[in-house]
């Protein structure tokens, strides 16, 4: 299934995104000129990668019968030491209790077998096309 969603600008720094029948409104912060009414695109990319990646863990820890009721993740931009480089994206994973079984590379690759993180970490490829040249 072909997943596509449309982002227009509503006002100021404000866009409104829309999939399906959801629709979001992005902003920047107050600091970067914005009115804060809601997450900068920044954010949103960090939620859809956390989502995907407990999706990922949940799935695993499921199949192997280990409880993670109080599973969390910790998605986050770490900058890197070359400041010419983009910021390193960190999935810090959270679990009260020694997952018995399940070992930490498996657990690695199931953070990062979703969709979303897949396409992340394997590089997908971004192709920009101009669909109707006046609308610009």
């Amino acid at each position: 299934m072909q997943r596509k969603v449309n982002v227009r600008r509503l006002a100021g720094k404000q866009l409104l995104g829309t999939t399906r029948h959801h629709a979001v409104v992005t902003d920047r912060t107050l600091e970067e000129g914005g009115t804060d009414i809601g997450c900068t695109s920044g954010e949103l990319l960090l939620l859809a990668i956390g989502s995907c990646s407990m999706g990922g863990l949940r799935r695993l820890f499921e199949e192997r019968g280990v409880p993670c009721q109080n599973l969390s993740v910790d998605v986050f931009f770490e900058p890197h030491q070359d400041l010419r480089q983009r910021d390193r994206i960190v999935i810090s994973i959270n679990v009260d209790h020694d997952p018995i079984g399940v070992d930490t590379e498996t657990i690695k690759a199931a953070a990062t077998s979703g969709g979303v993180t897949s396409r992340m970490t394997l590089g997908s490829e971004v192709d920009v096309r101009i669909a109707n040249a006046r609308a610009c």
